[in-house]
């Protein structure tokens, strides 16, 4: 009696060792994942800080060689004056020129912000699902005797019916968004407080929905 009663102590023992170990592996996953998120948050934060000073920068640029244009058209009174405005206004244009080439690189680097902040929100959805399987704790079974009578599957269990894709907007590939609305790809994801998913780790779990950044519309999209 004696051995079998310390055979069940070690067998015990060593589920809570590896429970212990379960656990930290899980801490470390999580620390890694919350370690990424910031790291891609603020990669995006000097990439928009970045773009908006060259984005200032050149139009404070052209706004000055505007100005100097006009200032050199009101005197001029020769013709060899004619033919240096004329050469500043087409260093103008080319100026202007350049403002259109920056534009585009702007508007390229802000798509490149907005899959960031896609990737950043499946990273976050990701730590969602890690908390939720947290809270269900997984234990060793221990050997018992099969049951006479299977267990029927339990009457009370309630299925819950998945969004209807009526109401939702269309997903371009790539996990981006188009608004509905105005078909800009300008899209970000945040948490619609307003539902509340499930309970997990102590907190609740939020649905999603979508932001236009340029026609400020908001929906719910389905994944």
């Amino acid at each position: 009696m004696a051995n079998s009663e310390d055979e069940e102590i070690e067998e015990e023992q060593e589920e809570e060792r590896k429970e212990e170990e379960r656990k930290e592996e899980e801490r470390i996953e999580e620390k890694e994942q919350v370690e990424a998120k910031e790291q891609v948050e603020e990669e995006r934060i000097e990439a928009k800080e970045q773009v908006e000073e060259e984005r200032i920068e050149a139009k404070e640029q052209v706004e000055e060689e505007r100005i100097e244009a006009k200032e050199q058209v009101e005197t001029v009174t020769d013709n060899s004056e004619n033919t240096q405005v004329q050469a500043d206004y087409q260093q103008l244009n080319e100026s202007q020129n350049q403002l259109k080439e920056k534009d585009k690189e702007i508007q390229e680097l802000t798509d490149k912000n907005i899959d960031s902040e896609n990737q950043l929100s499946l990273l976050k959805n990701q730590i969602q699902q890690l908390e939720s399987q947290k809270s269900q704790p997984v234990l060793s079974p221990k050997p018992t005797a099969e049951p006479s009578n299977p267990i029927e599957p339990s009457p009370d269990i309630i299925e819950i019916p998945t969004p209807s894709s009526e109401c939702s907007a269309p997903s371009a590939p790539s996990g981006k968004f188009i608004c509905p609305k105005c078909n800009s790809s300008r899209v970000v994801e945040e948490k619609d407080k307003s539902k509340v998913l499930y309970m997990a780790a102590g907190g609740p779990i939020y649905a999603k929905k979508q932001r236009c950044l340029k026609c400020s519309n908001i929906w719910t999209a389905e994944l």
